[in-house]
C-alpha cells in the first residue's frame, strides 16, 4: 500500500517533469516562431452604392506638357488636358444618376479657379466638363445619366491666368483636387 502511494508521488512528480519540459520546449519552440512572424491586417468597406469606382480613376496624376510663359501674353488658358473617372458594375437600381463635386483650395484673386501650389505665379488651374462646363471648386455638378456598362466621366482641365492682365511667374506648379460622386 505504502508502495502505491510512492508510485503516485513519483508519478506525480514525474508527470509534472514531463508537463514542465514540455511546457519549456514549446515556450522555445513559439520564440522560435515568433521571431520572424508577422501580422496581415486586412479592412474593407460593405457600401450600398450603384457603381464601384475603377481603382485606375482613384490616385490619378494628371501631367501636363511643359508650357511657355510667353504663351500667356496671347492667350489666357494653356491647353487642355483630359482625365476622367470610370464607374464599373452599376446596378441602376440602386442609383441612375451620378454628380460629382471637386474640391480643392480656390486660387486667391479668380475663386472660379482651384489654386495651384508651387513657385509660378499669375494662374489657377480651371477644369471643364465635356460639354466645356466650367467646374467650380466645391460645386456640386448636374447629374450624369448611368449605364450598367462601364460609365467615364471626362474633363478638361487646362492653366489660366488668374487676371485678364495679370503678370505669369515662371515655376513649377501643382494642385490637389478631390472628388466625391454623389448618386440619385
Amino acid at each position: 500500500m505504502e508502495s502505491l502511494i510512492l508510485f503516485r508521488r513519483a508519478g506525480g512528480g514525474l508527470l509534472i517533469a514531463i508537463g514542465l519540459t514540455m511546457f519549456i520546449a514549446l515556450l522555445v519552440v513559439r520564440a522560435k516562431a515568433d521571431a520572424g512572424s508577422t501580422d496581415v491586417v486586412f479592412r474593407g468597406t460593405l457600401l450600398a452604392v450603384p457603381c464601384l469606382v475603377d481603382m485606375d480613376s482613384v490616385d490619378q496624376t494628371v501631367a501636363f506638357s511643359p508650357v511657355v510663359a510667353r504663351h500667356f501674353t496671347n492667350n489666357h488658358q494653356s491647353y487642355p488636358v483630359d482625365f476622367s473617372i470610370a464607374l464599373k458594375a452599376c446596378d441602376l437600381s440602386v442609383g441612375s444618376q451620378v454628380s460629382v463635386t471637386f474640391f480643392g483650395d480656390k486660387n486667391a484673386v479668380n475663386s472660379a479657379l482651384f489654386a495651384l501650389n508651387g513657385t509660378v505665379e499669375g494662374l489657377g488651374l480651371a477644369v471643364n466638363d465635356g460639354q466645356g462646363n466650367a467646374v467650380l471648386p466645391g460645386v456640386l455638378q448636374p447629374p450624369v445619366e448611368l449605364t450598367d456598362t462601364e460609365n467615364r466621366l471626362v474633363w478638361l482641365a487646362r492653366l489660366q491666368r488668374t487676371a485678364a492682365n495679370g503678370e505669369v511667374t515662371l515655376g513649377e506648379y501643382s494642385a490637389m483636387i478631390t472628388f466625391q460622386l454623389q448618386y440619385e
